[in-house]
Order: C-alpha cells, then structure tokens, then sequence
C-alpha cells in the first residue's frame, strides 16, 4: 500500500499546481488512496443536493459522441482507442461552467451551482456514451470480411439490437462490482483504478480554487486549439494526402536515382512517413511498385503473404502475454473470486424470489455473509440489489433472444456466452484496478477458444460456426469493455463522494447514445472506405489490425484444421514462450530493491500489436510523437506536465472527427484533390 500512497501523492503534486499556494499542501497532501477525498472549505456542498442535471447529461453525451466517433476512426485506422473520461472532464467543466456563470442560479436547466459532484455526473455521461466502439473495430467489421454479413446499412436493426444487449448487460453487471473492488476489496487486493483516480483528482482540482480554475481554462482553450488544427489538417489534407499526410520518401529515393535502386524494395514493405505538416509536390511515373498490405489467402499454409506469414506471431503474443499477465496477479484473484460468488449467490436469491421460487441455502448463505465495509451514504443514494438484479435479468432475456431471432444462435450457446461475458469483464476489471491494462483482446480470443469447442461439438457448417463464434465473442468483448469503463467511472464517483444511485441513473441513461451512435459511425466508414471489409484489399487507408486479428481467431476456433504456415507457427510460439517468460520474471524477480528495472523490459504486447498492424508508418509516427514528448518534457517540464494531455487528446479527437468528415465527403462523391504523391495511388 505504501508504493500505491506514494505514486497518488506524485500525482496530486501535479496536481497541485493548479491550486493557490499555500492550499495545496494541506488539501493534497497525503491521502488514503481507498477512502473518499475530502470535501474541501470552498466547495457548496450543500448546493449539489441535484447533480442530476440535463444540463450535464445533455453536455456529457455529446463530448462522449465526439470521442466515440473518434475511436471508431482510430480504431480502424490503429487498433487503439482512447478513454472518455478526462476528455470529458476538461471540455465538459469549461462547458458547464461557462453556462453557469452565464445565468442566473435559479435560471431553469442551464443555471445553478456547478461542483465536482455534478462534473462527475457530466463525465460518467460522456463515459457511457463515448463506449462499445471496440466491437465495431474487431468483431463487427470482421463478420463482413468472412461474407457472414449482407451489408452494414441492411444490418443495422440487428447490430444495434445486439449493441444494446451488450450495453446493459456490461452495466448492470458492472453494478455489484462497485462494492466488491472499490468498497470491499479494493484495500486487499490493491486495486487503485490509476486513471479513473487522476480524473477524481483533476475533477477536485479544478473547482477547489481560483488558480485550477484558470487551470482548467488554459487546458481547454490548448486542447481546442490541437483540436481545430488536427481537424482542419485531416479534412484539407484528404484533398492532397500526398503532400500533406503521407510522405512516401523511399519512392522519392528510387526516382532520384532514375529507378536503378533497391529503395523501392523498403516502400513495397510499407515504409513511410505519415506526416502532419506541408510538404512539396513530387510528381513521377511508377514502375516496379508492388504492395505487401494485402492479407493473401490464395494459399495461405503453402505460399502465405508476408502480412498474413507475421500476422500470427503477432496475435498469439498479444493473447498469451495477455493471460500471463493477469494469471500473475492469480493470488489476489482468489480473494475477490470468492467475494465475487457470494454476491452473485445473493443476486441469484433475489431472482428466483421475484419469479416465485425459494432457496433455503441461498437465503442462508446471503444471511451469513457479512458486509464488513459499507459505506456511510443515505438510503436513497444506495442502489438496491433487486435494481441492478432485475435489469441484469431482462437484458440477458433481451440478448438471448436477439441472438435466437437475428443470428440463429441456440439459447444454450447464446446463455453461454453471457456467462462467459461476466467471468471475463470481471477479470478485466481486476486487471484495470491493478495495472490500468484492459484486456479486452485476451478476453474475446478466450470466449471465442471456448465457443468454438462448442461449434465443433454440434457439427455446425463452417459459415454457422464462424458466426455464431464471432457474435459470442462480440458479447465478450462488449459487455467487458462496457463492465470495466462504468466501474472505473464508480471508483472516480467513490472518490468525489458523488451518489452512486445518481451515477447508476446517469450511466444507463447517456449508454443509450453509444448503442445507436456507434453503429452509425461503423456505417459511415464502411460506405466511404468498403475496402474495409474486404479482406484482399491492396490499398485502404484504415489497415483495420483488431479485424484482422478478430478473423484470424475465428478462423482458428472453429476450422478441422488450423490454416497456419508451419513456420509462422513455430516463429509464433517461439517468441510467445520467451515473452511469457520475461513477464514471469518481471512479475517474480524484479521486486523490491529490482523493480527500478522493469522500466527498461519491453512491452511485448507492443510487439504484438506492431504485427498485426500491417503499416509500418503507424509505429513510425508513435516514434516520432515520443520523441517530441521527450524533447518538449526536457526543454519546459512544466508547461509538458501541465498541457500534455491537453495536445494529445485535442489533436487525437480532432483527427477523429475529421476523419467522419472525410467519410461524408467521400459518401457524397467529392473527387476533387490530387493524388501526387502518392504511388499508385495508395494513401
């Protein structure tokens, strides 16, 4: 506990300097990382009765909007996507308390008292309505890439009705899971939630003096300004992204020396600069240039592409360092494993009450189990069992039968994969509190590895199993994402002291927006660039790695035989090995006086993920982000500290929507622009 203690007053040191001298010494001093903050002399406590306001509701689902579109692009585009949480934070305390300010207090909707309690409320809405992209970056798109699907406008009534049940299913899930790892648990087992923690911190920051405030401003006007920029950069840059965006300089080599080099060799590869600044106009004919992008499946065991041959290693690392992972942290599982049956015992009770059924052991089981750590809240704040029971019973029977009606899945299979939807959205959970490291891919490849015994077992057509083992996996992956942003927005809740009914109300309300919302966006992208669903597209400016690695389990799950080059296997299994191991000795050797070391182990998920990812440009343009980082920390550590995340998530949310624009532009037919610079017109 006292390295957790000692890394939350590091934090609150930064912190710090958005309070008035003098009053962030004894405010943000040292804190006990598992008991709510104190509430501080300037706040209006007594102001902040009605934190559930349209207001922030209204405020908190646009700016999750906003980074939900912005997820589905970089999520095509990269694989990663970002959280909502401080972005909504920010943005949305400079929004609301603006409009605060501009009327009076007992001004209907818009006026009144604006507190941290509330500025939780707006970022739990921005939370819930900026989530489920995930699946619209990996499973959904993958559907289409096997041909299991007709078309993303014809099936938009049942993925959004699939949407849906994963949306609920994930948040009333995440409800029991507050008390058990961020009122029970948390202090056992260590669970800390680091970023749900600094967005609590920043939250408080911003309202306990004048100075955060001013803070806070500077933040955002820094963010909008990364923001307007990014954007204008994304949407004029689709018109010469030759000049502007991609700069193809191993090409460049090859005409400048009159096509009698091995430069192109290195483009043919993938190399080049994904660039934000002006360029010059390089105009040329093309001739032995070639692609190694397209994911060939002609013969993919016998004379397999180089994307699909490094695809595999890639795959298989990032799931099994995934699992090693968590597997090391198998002792403080147990614990909350047991804590986690007895509260499931209780849900089950309050069930069968409700359809008339009773159970004399599990009434005597919940009647012996003791709540050792409750909260001192009113009974009105409190979210009773059979709230969160009965809604997480009508969504599994809503979810059941969307899978039955919409995807021929068999009850059994589809209960199945909702059972396994919760035993991973807990793990990931866990593995959030712990390490801040979700591992929504490890979870959907184990639900996935599991369903497709179950396809082998009933004899199912190829195309059936692959379907029926890509929508079970679909759940896993959205009910955990859904499950492990929500109860990270709890602990931020826990920490302001903000009423978790509240919060509960303002979670299931803004979710609403992503189901429908996040579909919408997938549509627009697939219309306006199809090669994103075709698997042997040789050029398209999303190289889609999570689809990719989500085909690659399906096909692995449910094929008689595993269509793998013997000797991408071996390379695959080689490598995973050695990772696996140097996580074990991480885990087990570099500690104590040793564990200043694990600073210098690689991040072999990293690896994993730049081998999936088929564009090398990608992994070069995070270089060069690093980089300027690093140069910006050295030169002004401050004014780094302060405005970091400010830029980046200012240029990655004004990339994001330009690049929804950019779609529409393509939608409606736009041809104008010039492809210079671009080989064989390729970026």
């Amino acid at each position: 506990m006292d390295k957790d203690k000692v890394s939350i007053v590091d934090a609150d040191k930064k912190n710090a300097s958005e309070l008035e001298e003098g009053e962030s010494e004894a405010f943000l001093g040292n804190r006990d990382l598992y008991e709510p903050f104190e509430e501080h002399d300037s706040l209006r406590s007594e102001d902040e009765e009605n934190i559930m306001r349209i207001r922030s509701i209204f405020v908190g689902a646009i700016l999750g909007a906003v980074v939900n579109a912005a997820n589905v692009y970089l999520g095509l585009k990269t694989g990663l996507t970002f959280p909502a949480n401080l972005f909504g934070s920010i943005i949305g305390f400079a929004v609301v308390k603006s409009i605060s300010r501009a009327f009076p207090e007992n001004f209907p909707i818009l006026g009144g008292y604006f507190g941290p309690k509330e500025n939780n409320i707006l970022m739990t809405s921005a939370t819930a309505a900026g989530g489920l992209s995930n699946v619209f970056i990996s499973a959904i798109p993958a559907l289409y890439q096997m041909k299991l699907l007709e078309s993303p406008v014809h099936d938009y009534g049942k993925i959004v009705t699939i949407t849906l049940g994963m949306a609920y299913v994930g948040f009333f899930f995440a409800t029991p899971l507050r008390k058990l790892l961020i009122i029970k648990l948390a202090r056992k087992v260590r669970l800390v939630f680091p970023s749900a923690t600094a967005t609590a911190t920043t939250i408080l920051s911003v309202h306990v003096a004048s100075h955060g405030e001013r803070s806070a401003m500077m933040k955002v006007r820094i963010l909008l300004i990364a923001f307007g920029t990014s954007l204008i950069l994304r949407i004029v840059s689709n018109f010469a992204p030759g000049i502007l965006w991609d700069w193809h300089i191993f090409t460049w080599f090859f005409i400048w020396g009159k096509y009698n080099n091995s430069a192109i060799f290195v483009e043919n590869w993938g190399w080049f600069i994904e660039w934000s600044q002006p360029s010059w106009v390089l105009a040329c004919p093309w001739k032995d240039y070639t692609t190694y992008f397209s994911m060939s499946l002609a013969d993919p065991v016998n004379e397999p592409s180089p994307r699909y041959w490094i695809f595999w290693p890639g795959v298989l690392l990032i799931v099994s360092v995934s699992m090693v992972e968590l597997l090391c942290q198998v002792s403080m599982f147990k614990e909350a494993g047991v804590a986690m049956a007895k509260i499931m015992a209780k849900c089950l009770y309050v069930v069968l009450k409700l359809v008339g059924i009773q159970s004399a052991w599990l009434k005597a089981y919940r009647d012996t189990t003791s709540d050792d750590s409750e909260e001192d809240i009113p009974d009105k704040h409190q979210i009773k069992t059979w709230m969160w029971s009965s809604g997480l019973l009508v969504s599994v029977i809503v979810t059941c039968i969307s899978c039955a009606f919409h995807w021929d899945m068999p009850v059994g299979m589809a209960l199945l994969s909702v059972v396994l939807a919760a035993l991973l959205s807990f793990l990931s959970v866990l593995s959030t509190g712990m390490t801040d490291m979700t591992p929504l891919t490890a979870s959907a490849k184990a639900s996935q590895f599991i369903l497709g015994g179950v396809t082998r077992s009933e004899n199912y057509s190829l195309n059936k199993a692959e379907l029926l083992n890509s929508i079970g996996g679909a759940i896993a992956n959205g009910v955990a994402n859904q499950a492990t942003d929500l109860t990270a927005d709890f602990r931020t809740g826990f920490l302001l002291r903000t009423p978790p009914r509240t919060q509960w109300f303002a979670q299931g309300i803004a979710s609403i927006v992503a189901v429908f919302l996040a579909p919408a966006i997938f549509i627009v992208f697939a219309t306006a660039y199809p090669c994103i669903l075709d698997i042997e597209a040789t050029s398209c400016q999303f190289s889609a790695p999570s689809v990719s690695a989500w085909r690659a389990a399906t096909i692995a799950a449910t094929s008689p035989t595993l269509p793998i080059p013997p000797s991408s296997g071996y390379f695959a299994i080689a490598f995973s090995v050695f990772a696996c191991a140097t996580v074990v000795f991480k885990h087990f050797y570099l500690t104590g006086d040793r564990e200043r070391y694990i600073v210098y182990m690689p991040n072999f998920i990293a690896f994993g993920l730049m081998m999936v990812v088929p564009s090398p440009s990608i992994g070069t343009a995070i270089m060069m982000g690093a980089t300027i980082s690093f140069i910006w920390q050295k030169l002004r550590a401050k004014s780094h500290e302060n405005h970091l995340f400010s830029v980046a998530a200012g240029m990655i949310a004004g990339e994001g929507i330009g690049g929804v624009v950019n779609a529409i532009i393509a939608i409606a037919g736009v041809t104008a622009g010039t492809g210079v610079g671009c080989p064989m017109s390729s970026c």
